[in-house]
């Protein structure tokens, strides 16, 4: 294999996720600043159908027997379920403050004391970071499959992952921010997290026929960590919200699912 297709491999996977990567953390500035929620649910129902619709019947497909698929999520999801508890005990803080509103005139005037919580759960961010790193390096190898094929075929796929990467890597930004995590601090975490896509490049590139019998176990392990994001942000939502305000959720998630399926369709053609 020629210096220059190695060369255009790791390029071309680079180029991809920083585009995507700037693209998405552009965008969230003002998305968080005025749909935070919404987004977050869209981003569930997204995590939901890739991790379901997606990474499993794709590792299923590549010859995984539904025992060793079956074992891997639930083996996965423990050791996530495992590290969330640890953290949750030993790393994250939650305080209240108290804090003065003005009361509007319509509502009476006045002033009123509100109790806001505030909760740091940045562990619960791991999976995400665990289901991504396992998850770009299979679009890296998918790049350098397309570019050993041809330069087109390169160039399209590459455009394809950057098309279906913003949406996610928004409702990513998203989730962070619930779990008490700032900008700065997502974007340093997402950028190393989509290093691992030219890294799959190469490692596609130079050792395809060896990669090939780990990347259906990187998809399953991907999956459980995107469903069991997926499952915490569900729980906290629903736990305590009216009728109205669930229904509401729902259909927000819902809609992130068929968005997901849709993009990964025009992704993955």
């Amino acid at each position: 294999m020629s210096g220059l297709l190695l060369f255009t491999i790791v390029a071309a996977n680079c180029l991809c996720r920083a585009a995507a990567l700037i693209c998405a953390l552009w965008l969230s500035v003002w998305i968080l600043a005025h749909c935070a929620r919404a987004v977050s649910l869209l981003a569930c129902g997204m995590l939901i159908a890739i991790g379901a619709f997606h990474l499993i019947p794709e590792a299923l497909e590549a010859g995984v027997s539904m025992v060793s698929s079956l074992v891997t999520l639930v083996v996965a999801g423990a050791v996530f379920g495992l590290v969330d508890y640890v953290a949750d005990h030993f790393f994250c803080h939650a305080h209240t403050t108290n804090r003065v509103h003005a009361v509007p005139v319509l509502l009476g005037g006045g002033y009123e004391v509100r109790t806001q919580i505030c909760s740091d759960r940045p562990a619960r961010a791991l999976p995400i970071l665990v289901g991504a790193s396992c998850h770009n390096p299979v679009d890296g190898i998918l790049v350098a499959a397309a570019f050993t094929s041809g330069f087109a075929p390169g160039i399209a796929i590459s455009l394809a992952i950057f098309v279906h990467e913003v949406p996610q890597l928004i409702g990513q930004t998203a989730i962070f921010s619930r779990f008490g995590m700032g900008l700065k601090r997502t974007g340093l975490l997402l950028t190393l997290a989509a290093a691992t896509a030219p890294i799959g490049g190469l490692a596609g590139a130079m050792l395809f026929t060896v990669s090939d019998r780990f990347i259906p176990y990187a998809m399953l392990v991907s999956a459980a960590a995107f469903l069991f994001v997926a499952f915490f942000l569900v729980k906290d939502e629903f736990r305590s919200c009216d009728r109205k305000k669930a229904l509401q959720s729902f259909l927000l998630i819902v809609l992130g699912a068929v968005i997901s399926l849709a993009l990964l369709s025009v992704g993955h053609a």
